[in-house]
């Protein structure tokens, strides 16, 4: 591509933008980075900026398919009764997928007036109480954390999402990672579909396999992973006991070995539950891989991402 059809392309890009505002924040944040772009030795930095680019592509056409809260009708979401998010209920909680929407995005949601984040408690009165924004996808930045910065490297290797929704950890290992075979299960159909047109339209049918089902039903998958994803994935979708069923099934089926990127880590989610497991018997915490990659804002990403190996 040569200057006049570079400039073109972007001219054609810009003008496709969503708003006036979405031009404008694209814009600003092209003028702080365009020494970095202009920096021909930074390889690195360039694939980041593209394998963003194309993941934020993937999310745009999602948005377009789905409501503004991703959830489906043919789904059933449960209010945790039991831990950290027990809080959580109809009134106070809203649902906001971090791969769909960045902090830039939810900012124009709630000044377009499509989104607030706090809720009257007594209608009517100003006695309001900040909203609980509950995500059930990683975000960007967090799949690039996981990846590239906790977990080693995946040349040939196996990784497994469980509960893979939308689908963004298997993009994100598609794009990040050398893994060999890219497996998602999923239980609700429409979200398998859902992946599916997405693997199919971008060409990862070589890498990304998505199949519908229930982990429980398929042990043979847990075993032939070698990195297994949990990221908030049972909390919302089931009732406590079966959360505690399930955890007893993945202790007895995961191999040693594996490494499991849990999100939030296994101390807090299992803090409420009786499930009889003794964690320091299956598993050690590792740190990352990778620490010298992890840049400052991308601290609480790391804090939040637990990374374990089975015993």
């Amino acid at each position: 591509m040569d200057f006049q059809e570079a400039l073109s392309e972007f001219i054609s890009f810009a003008g496709r933008i969503d708003s006036k505002d979405h031009r404008s924040k694209f814009f600003q944040w092209l003028s702080e980075n365009i020494k970095d772009l202009q920096n021909d030795e930074s390889e690195a930095f360039s694939g980041t900026i593209n394998v963003e680019v194309e993941l934020k592509g993937i999310a745009a056409e999602l948005r377009k398919r789905l409501p503004l809260d991703a959830t489906l009708s043919s789904e059933t979401i449960i209010c945790p009764l039991v831990g950290p998010n027990s809080d959580c209920n109809a009134t106070n909680t809203v649902h906001v997928d971090a791969f769909l929407y960045d902090d830039d995005l939810l900012d124009s949601l709630v000044e377009d007036g499509k989104l607030s984040r706090s809720y009257c408690k007594d209608c009517g009165s100003k006695n309001t109480s900040p909203l609980n924004f509950v995500s059930h996808s990683a975000s960007i930045p967090r799949l690039r954390v996981i990846f590239q910065e906790i977990l080693p490297d995946l040349t040939g290797k196996v990784v497994l999402d469980i509960g893979s929704r939308l689908g963004p950890v298997l993009y994100g290992a598609y794009y990040y990672s050398n893994a060999a075979r890219i497996i998602g299960i999923e239980i609700n159909q429409e979200f398998v579909q859902l992946q599916s047109q997405v693997v199919q339209g971008k060409g990862f049918t070589d890498r990304i396999e998505v199949i519908h089902g229930d982990i429980c039903q398929r042990a043979d998958i847990l075993k032939a992973a070698n990195v297994i994803v949990l990221n908030n994935v049972f909390e919302f979708f089931v009732s406590p006991e079966n959360h505690v069923k399930i955890w007893q099934f993945l202790r007895r089926e995961i191999n040693p070995g594996t490494l499991l990127v849990t999100i939030p880590s296994l101390e807090e989610e299992f803090a409420a539950l009786n499930t009889g497991i003794v964690l320091g018997s299956w598993v050690k915490p590792l740190p990352p891989c990778n620490p010298g990659m992890i840049d400052d804002y991308e601290e609480l990403e790391v804090s939040e991402v637990k990374l374990y190996q089975v015993l």
